[in-house]
């Protein structure tokens, strides 16, 4: 047997009775992406920091919550700015109001799909 089928074997063991996935818990889901593979390691390291120190590892990933908040409120502020100065200045055409208008749709489902 391979790891592969070892892990698929594993998983079909946790289904539930109505066939679907268990939804992995807070703690077992890795951060999410945008900036994804600096703060997925930094939360290792955080993870790895409690057994010694629990109150430095609290610490830590406060701060480090804090500046991926930071870093996506900014994503997204600078996305909206650049949507306005789309269509705001002069008189754009009807294209220009259609794709930033699809601009808006695309960054309201994003922030809007943010888990809170």
């Amino acid at each position: 047997m391979t790891d592969q089928d070892a892990m698929e074997r594993e998983a079909s063991a946790r289904m539930t009775a109505e066939g679907a996935p268990p939804t992995p818990s807070a703690a077992e889901r890795p951060p999410a992406a945008s900036g994804g593979d600096e703060i997925t390691a930094r939360w290792h390291e955080i993870q790895a920091t409690f057994v010694d120190d629990p109150r430095a590892a609290v610490e830590q990933a406060r701060a480090l919550v804090a500046e991926a908040v930071d870093r996506a409120c900014r994503g997204l502020q600078g996305r909206r700015d650049d949507l306005n100065s789309q269509w705001s200045a002069g008189t754009p055409s009807t294209e220009d109001l259609r794709t930033t208008l699809q601009g808006y749709r695309a960054l309201l489902d994003r922030a809007h799909t943010i888990e809170i």
